[in-house]
């Protein structure tokens, strides 16, 4: 991967991350299957890549990237199963049409122009795409990614836990804050990412003991072992994710700088 290629992929690829995950709220998703809604998407998707590419003469290609955008979001939500398969299959989709558009803008040979964002700024502006990029993955993805990856472990759970209130018992589901596990998720993945940058990668092996420890409850109580199965499950995917997310940004760094 060379220098060139990122100068045009990351500001299309932070493009996309931003108007997915972070400009995207969860009533976006939801009522995409509305055409005003999923315009307003990929409007975002449009004038970010435009704006951050900063190549006056690439809009025909941006605007192919935005209605192919367009097209795999609305094969998503019209016929897609939500599930990790066909999250995994949507984003890789739209990374091949980012792939190949640069692949075209290298061969057309078009610089930015100098006010754009990369030709004021220079490298440091590639650097800022990479970490802004990097800690929506680790942090906003990987908690997606994860869900999805633990949501049969998650429906077992909640079929014990019916059966668990009809017998009077307290439901492991009723037990913790309702956001709790997913703020946990965030912060240790942004830890791993900040113990992988400063290079201080035996930080993570603190922080997962000092996770069981906190966990130890729930793992040494034989009654509630679905739940600590799903836990440990659930806090293995997410270091998994982190750790991956974390050295490829240190890989695209070491390119950049």
């Amino acid at each position: 991967m060379t220098y060139q290629f990122l100068v045009l992929f990351l500001p299309l690829f932070t493009a996309h991350i931003l108007a997915d995950f972070t400009l995207q709220t969860d009533l976006d998703v939801r009522w995409k299957t509305r055409p005003r809604v999923l315009f307003k998407h990929v409007l975002i998707v449009a004038v970010l890549s435009y704006l951050l590419l900063g190549i006056l003469r690439a809009w025909a290609l941006i605007l192919i990237l935005a209605l192919s955008h367009a097209l795999f979001d609305y094969i998503k939500t019209r016929y897609a199963q939500d599930r990790l398969l066909f999250f995994v299959v949507d984003q890789l989709a739209h990374l091949a049409v980012i792939i190949a558009t640069v692949l075209v803008l290298t061969s057309m040979n078009l610089q930015p122009h100098p006010i754009a964002p990369g030709s004021i700024l220079g490298r440091a502006f590639y650097v800022l795409c990479a970490l802004l990029t990097g800690i929506i993955i680790t942090v906003r993805v990987g908690g997606i990614t994860v869900g999805y990856a633990v949501r049969p472990l998650l429906e077992e759970l909640e079929e014990h836990a019916e059966e668990a209130r009809g017998e009077n018992v307290v439901s492991p589901l009723e037990r913790g804050f309702e956001e709790g596990g997913r703020i946990i998720g965030y912060l240790e993945r942004a830890l791993i990412l900040l113990f992988v940058l400063v290079n201080q990668p035996t930080g993570v092996g603190f922080l997962i003991a000092a996770k069981s420890i906190f966990r130890f409850g729930e793992l040494s109580d034989s009654s509630r072992r679905m739940e600590a199965e799903y836990i440990i499950i659930g806090t293995l995917y997410s270091f998994l994710f982190g750790l991956v997310s974390a050295y490829g940004l240190r890989w695209v760094l070491a390119l950049l700088t």
